[in-house]
Protein backbone atom coordinates (compact mmCIF):
# COMPACT_ATOMS: atom_id res chain seq x y z
CA UNK A 1 0.00 0.00 0.00
CA UNK A 2 1.32 3.49 -0.89
CA UNK A 3 0.17 6.66 0.92
CA UNK A 4 0.51 10.11 -0.63
CA UNK A 5 1.44 12.97 1.70
CA UNK A 6 1.21 16.58 0.51
CA UNK A 7 3.70 18.86 2.22
CA UNK A 8 3.00 22.60 2.47
CA UNK A 9 4.98 24.64 -0.03
CA UNK A 10 5.98 21.70 -2.22
CA UNK A 11 5.20 21.67 -5.87
CA UNK A 12 4.43 17.96 -6.08
CA UNK A 13 3.36 15.26 -3.68
CA UNK A 14 5.99 12.81 -2.42
CA UNK A 15 4.96 9.19 -2.24
CA UNK A 16 5.87 7.47 1.04
CA UNK A 17 5.67 3.67 1.28
CA UNK A 18 4.01 2.30 4.39
CA UNK A 19 4.22 -1.34 5.46
CA UNK A 20 1.30 -3.63 4.79
CA UNK A 21 0.51 -6.26 7.42
CA UNK A 22 0.45 -9.78 6.10
CA UNK A 23 -0.37 -13.08 7.73
CA UNK A 24 1.77 -16.03 6.69
CA UNK A 25 -0.04 -19.35 6.92
CA UNK A 26 2.24 -22.36 7.05
CA UNK A 27 0.83 -25.48 5.43
CA UNK A 28 2.24 -28.93 5.09
CA UNK A 29 1.27 -32.13 3.39
CA UNK A 30 3.36 -34.31 5.67
CA UNK A 31 0.94 -36.80 7.30
CA UNK A 32 3.22 -36.92 10.34
CA UNK A 33 2.50 -33.27 11.15
CA UNK A 34 -0.74 -32.57 9.32
CA UNK A 35 -3.72 -34.68 10.32
CA UNK A 36 -6.12 -32.82 8.04
CA UNK A 37 -5.92 -35.46 5.31
CA UNK A 38 -8.22 -33.50 3.00
CA UNK A 39 -5.23 -31.28 2.25
CA UNK A 40 -3.08 -34.23 1.21
CA UNK A 41 -5.10 -35.60 -1.66
CA UNK A 42 -6.26 -39.10 -2.52
CA UNK A 43 -2.95 -40.24 -3.97
CA UNK A 44 -2.37 -42.21 -7.18
CA UNK A 45 -5.06 -44.81 -6.46
CA UNK A 46 -8.69 -44.72 -7.55
CA UNK A 47 -11.70 -46.81 -6.67
CA UNK A 48 -12.00 -49.61 -9.18
CA UNK A 49 -15.14 -51.31 -7.89
CA UNK A 50 -16.46 -53.68 -5.28
CA UNK A 51 -17.55 -57.31 -5.22
CA UNK A 52 -20.48 -58.76 -3.31
CA UNK A 53 -19.35 -61.49 -0.91
CA UNK A 54 -20.71 -63.13 2.21
CA UNK A 55 -21.45 -61.37 5.47
CA UNK A 56 -18.58 -60.03 7.58
CA UNK A 57 -15.68 -60.73 5.25
CA UNK A 58 -12.69 -60.80 7.58
CA UNK A 59 -9.60 -62.23 5.94
CA UNK A 60 -8.44 -62.00 2.34
CA UNK A 61 -5.55 -63.56 0.43
CA UNK A 62 -4.35 -62.99 -3.13
CA UNK A 63 -2.98 -65.52 -5.61
CA UNK A 64 -1.18 -63.31 -8.12
CA UNK A 65 -0.33 -66.25 -10.36
CA UNK A 66 -3.95 -67.32 -10.88
CA UNK A 67 -5.35 -63.77 -10.57
CA UNK A 68 -7.65 -64.68 -7.73
CA UNK A 69 -8.69 -63.29 -4.39
CA UNK A 70 -10.06 -65.46 -1.59
CA UNK A 71 -12.27 -63.83 1.03
CA UNK A 72 -13.21 -65.60 4.26
CA UNK A 73 -16.55 -64.65 5.80
CA UNK A 74 -18.31 -65.24 9.12
CA UNK A 75 -21.02 -67.14 7.23
CA UNK A 76 -18.60 -70.05 7.02
CA UNK A 77 -17.92 -69.46 3.35
CA UNK A 78 -14.93 -68.80 1.16
CA UNK A 79 -15.66 -66.46 -1.75
CA UNK A 80 -13.43 -66.65 -4.83
CA UNK A 81 -12.95 -63.57 -7.04
CA UNK A 82 -11.21 -63.01 -10.36
CA UNK A 83 -8.89 -60.05 -9.70
CA UNK A 84 -8.78 -59.10 -13.40
CA UNK A 85 -12.52 -58.82 -14.01
CA UNK A 86 -13.74 -58.64 -10.38
CA UNK A 87 -16.17 -61.42 -11.28
CA UNK A 88 -17.38 -63.59 -8.42
CA UNK A 89 -16.28 -67.09 -9.44
CA UNK A 90 -17.65 -69.29 -6.70
CA UNK A 91 -18.57 -69.68 -3.04
CA UNK A 92 -17.33 -72.64 -1.04
CA UNK A 93 -19.43 -73.72 1.93
CA UNK A 94 -17.08 -74.62 4.76
CA UNK A 95 -17.80 -77.56 7.05
CA UNK A 96 -18.97 -76.22 10.42
CA UNK A 97 -17.29 -79.17 12.05
CA UNK A 98 -14.06 -77.30 11.45
CA UNK A 99 -15.40 -73.75 11.24
CA UNK A 100 -17.99 -73.57 14.03
CA UNK A 101 -16.71 -70.15 15.06
CA UNK A 102 -15.33 -68.75 11.83
CA UNK A 103 -12.34 -69.39 9.61
CA UNK A 104 -9.12 -68.01 11.00
CA UNK A 105 -5.95 -67.50 9.01
CA UNK A 106 -5.62 -68.12 5.27
CA UNK A 107 -2.55 -68.52 3.09
CA UNK A 108 -1.76 -69.65 -0.45
CA UNK A 109 1.07 -71.76 -1.79
CA UNK A 110 2.63 -69.61 -4.53
CA UNK A 111 3.90 -72.71 -6.36
CA UNK A 112 0.97 -75.17 -6.25
CA UNK A 113 -1.69 -72.48 -5.68
CA UNK A 114 -3.35 -74.63 -3.04
CA UNK A 115 -5.34 -72.64 -0.47
CA UNK A 116 -4.89 -73.34 3.24
CA UNK A 117 -7.42 -72.34 5.90
CA UNK A 118 -7.39 -72.62 9.69
CA UNK A 119 -10.59 -72.97 11.63
CA UNK A 120 -11.99 -73.43 15.13
CA UNK A 121 -14.78 -75.92 15.69
CA UNK A 122 -15.49 -79.30 17.18
CA UNK A 123 -12.27 -80.42 15.52
CA UNK A 124 -9.53 -77.90 14.77
CA UNK A 125 -8.00 -78.52 11.36
CA UNK A 126 -5.96 -77.22 8.49
CA UNK A 127 -8.20 -77.36 5.44
CA UNK A 128 -6.77 -77.59 1.92
CA UNK A 129 -8.71 -76.29 -1.08
CA UNK A 130 -7.93 -77.11 -4.70
CA UNK A 131 -8.16 -73.93 -6.82
CA UNK A 132 -8.90 -75.95 -9.97
CA UNK A 133 -12.08 -77.55 -8.64
CA UNK A 134 -12.95 -75.17 -5.79
CA UNK A 135 -13.33 -78.15 -3.47
CA UNK A 136 -11.83 -79.22 -0.16
CA UNK A 137 -9.31 -81.94 -0.93
CA UNK A 138 -7.83 -82.65 2.49
CA UNK A 139 -8.03 -81.82 6.19
CA UNK A 140 -5.26 -82.19 8.74
CA UNK A 141 -5.59 -82.08 12.54
CA UNK A 142 -3.70 -79.27 14.23
CA UNK A 143 -3.48 -77.86 17.77
CA UNK A 144 -6.34 -77.10 20.12
CA UNK A 145 -6.29 -73.38 19.36
CA UNK A 146 -4.60 -72.85 15.99
CA UNK A 147 -3.57 -69.27 15.49
CA UNK A 148 -1.02 -68.48 12.78
CA UNK A 149 -0.12 -70.16 9.52
CA UNK A 150 2.86 -69.94 7.15
CA UNK A 151 4.10 -72.08 4.29
CA UNK A 152 7.51 -73.07 3.00
CA UNK A 153 7.03 -73.55 -0.78
CA UNK A 154 10.31 -75.41 -1.22
CA UNK A 155 9.63 -78.22 1.26
CA UNK A 156 5.84 -78.00 0.78
CA UNK A 157 5.40 -77.73 4.53
CA UNK A 158 2.76 -75.71 6.34
CA UNK A 159 3.52 -74.49 9.86
CA UNK A 160 0.70 -73.78 12.33
CA UNK A 161 1.01 -72.10 15.73
CA UNK A 162 -1.13 -73.00 18.75
CA UNK A 163 -2.18 -70.55 21.45
CA UNK A 164 -2.62 -73.26 24.07
CA UNK A 165 0.14 -75.64 23.04
CA UNK A 166 3.86 -75.85 23.60
CA UNK A 167 4.74 -76.89 20.10
CA UNK A 168 4.63 -75.83 16.48
CA UNK A 169 2.58 -78.12 14.25
CA UNK A 170 3.87 -78.88 10.77
CA UNK A 171 1.99 -80.50 7.90
CA UNK A 172 4.04 -82.11 5.15
CA UNK A 173 1.75 -81.79 2.15
CA UNK A 174 3.80 -84.11 -0.06
CA UNK A 175 3.71 -87.03 2.37
CA UNK A 176 0.45 -85.98 4.04
CA UNK A 177 1.96 -86.34 7.48
CA UNK A 178 1.48 -84.19 10.58
CA UNK A 179 4.09 -83.65 13.27
CA UNK A 180 5.02 -81.35 16.13
CA UNK A 181 8.16 -79.38 16.93
CA UNK A 182 8.58 -78.94 20.73
CA UNK A 183 9.03 -75.38 21.95
CA UNK A 184 9.66 -76.06 25.63
CA UNK A 185 7.19 -74.34 27.94
CA UNK A 186 6.23 -71.65 25.48
CA UNK A 187 3.09 -71.35 23.35
CA UNK A 188 3.34 -70.33 19.71
CA UNK A 189 1.61 -67.17 18.46
CA UNK A 190 2.97 -65.64 15.26
CA UNK A 191 4.82 -67.50 12.52
CA UNK A 192 6.71 -66.53 9.38
CA UNK A 193 8.92 -68.40 6.92
CA UNK A 194 12.02 -67.21 5.12
CA UNK A 195 12.52 -69.71 2.24
CA UNK A 196 15.86 -68.16 1.37
CA UNK A 197 17.43 -69.05 4.72
CA UNK A 198 15.25 -72.13 5.32
CA UNK A 199 14.08 -70.67 8.62
CA UNK A 200 10.76 -70.57 10.47
CA UNK A 201 10.36 -67.77 13.02
CA UNK A 202 7.91 -68.24 15.90
CA UNK A 203 6.83 -65.78 18.59
CA UNK A 204 5.59 -66.78 22.04
CA UNK A 205 3.38 -63.96 23.32
CA UNK A 206 4.03 -63.05 26.96
CA UNK A 207 7.08 -65.28 27.10
CA UNK A 208 8.76 -62.68 24.89
CA UNK A 209 10.86 -65.01 22.76
CA UNK A 210 11.59 -65.45 19.06
CA UNK A 211 12.40 -69.04 18.15
CA UNK A 212 14.15 -70.06 14.92
CA UNK A 213 13.60 -73.47 13.30
CA UNK A 214 15.25 -75.10 10.29
CA UNK A 215 12.56 -75.84 7.69
CA UNK A 216 14.39 -78.93 6.40
CA UNK A 217 15.44 -80.62 9.63
CA UNK A 218 12.49 -79.19 11.60
CA UNK A 219 14.78 -78.63 14.56
CA UNK A 220 15.07 -75.53 16.75
CA UNK A 221 18.33 -73.78 15.86
CA UNK A 222 18.14 -70.67 18.06
CA UNK A 223 15.94 -68.71 20.44
CA UNK A 224 16.29 -65.18 21.73
CA UNK A 225 14.39 -62.85 24.03
CA UNK A 226 13.09 -59.57 22.73
CA UNK A 227 15.05 -56.60 24.00
CA UNK A 228 11.91 -54.51 24.31
CA UNK A 229 9.91 -54.51 27.54
CA UNK A 230 6.58 -52.71 27.92
CA UNK A 231 4.32 -52.24 30.94
CA UNK A 232 3.03 -55.75 30.33
CA UNK A 233 6.53 -57.23 30.32
CA UNK A 234 8.35 -58.79 27.39
CA UNK A 235 5.93 -59.77 24.69
CA UNK A 236 6.23 -60.95 21.08
CA UNK A 237 3.15 -61.19 18.89
CA UNK A 238 3.05 -61.09 15.08
CA UNK A 239 6.12 -61.55 12.92
CA UNK A 240 7.03 -60.95 9.27
CA UNK A 241 10.12 -61.44 7.10
CA UNK A 242 11.49 -59.17 4.39
CA UNK A 243 12.41 -61.75 1.75
CA UNK A 244 14.80 -59.35 0.03
CA UNK A 245 16.91 -58.42 3.06
CA UNK A 246 16.00 -61.40 5.31
CA UNK A 247 15.29 -58.95 8.11
CA UNK A 248 12.64 -59.92 10.65
CA UNK A 249 9.98 -57.55 12.05
CA UNK A 250 8.27 -58.37 15.35
CA UNK A 251 5.32 -56.65 17.01
CA UNK A 252 4.57 -56.54 20.73
CA UNK A 253 1.47 -56.09 22.88
CA UNK A 254 -0.95 -53.17 22.78
CA UNK A 255 1.06 -51.17 25.34
CA UNK A 256 4.16 -51.15 23.17
CA UNK A 257 4.95 -48.47 20.62
CA UNK A 258 7.88 -50.22 18.98
CA UNK A 259 8.63 -53.02 16.54
CA UNK A 260 11.74 -55.16 16.83
CA UNK A 261 13.83 -55.41 13.68
CA UNK A 262 16.38 -58.23 13.52
CA UNK A 263 19.01 -58.24 10.78
CA UNK A 264 21.27 -61.13 9.73
CA UNK A 265 24.73 -60.97 11.29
Amino acid sequence: MVAVVVASGCASPTPIATPTSTVVVTTTTDPATNRNYTDIGVGPYRARGDVQVGDHARNVAIDSGLHRAYAVTSEHTLDIIDTRTLAHLDTIELDKKFFAIRPQSITIDPVTHLVYLLGHGRAEALVVIDPATFTVTATFPVGRHPQGIAIDPETRTVFVTDLSGKELTFVDIATRTVGEIPLGEEPSIGVAVDPGTHTVFVTSGTFGSITMIDTKTRKVTASRMTEKESSGGRNTQEIAVDLATHEVFVTHDESSKTIDVLTPA
